[in-house]
């Protein structure tokens, strides 16, 4: 995976850089920049923690009216293009936040979508 992001970035920005601040990937990261994910860690976590009571009404409370499918979709290709992003500059915080709220907003799309489906064939 990392020579696949190696290769992509390259191919992007041109050959690395050797006179680079940033280190090898073989190298670890300075503390200030483990200090700076983790503030993206905090806000991935709570921005993930904001759809639970979206999930909720969805798979428990089996309730779907207003969410629109469109733009859960166009939220997902977003969070997509975000990940390939975090891959891209290895941000940890970027990469963890962006697949657990694709989950989630996995999550709902698939509940509403299976909410629907089962409502138009009840329906005649």
């Amino acid at each position: 995976m990392i020579q696949l992001v190696q290769a992509l970035n390259e191919r992007w920005t041109g050959p690395r850089d050797d006179r680079r601040i940033e280190p090898p990937l073989d190298q670890p990261r300075p503390m200030a920049e483990w200090w700076v994910e983790s503030i993206g860690l905090l806000a991935g976590f709570l921005g993930i923690v904001a759809w639970i009571p979206q999930v909720r009404e969805v798979w428990v409370h089996r309730q779907h009216e207003g969410i629109s499918l469109p733009t859960f979709a166009t939220v997902l290709v977003a969070l997509v293009l975000w990940l390939v992003y975090g891959l891209l500059v290895r941000s940890i915080a970027m990469i963890v936040a962006n697949v657990m709220t694709i989950a989630v907003i996995l999550a709902v799309y698939v509940g509403v979508h299976r909410l629907r489906k089962a409502e138009r064939v009840i329906k005649p």
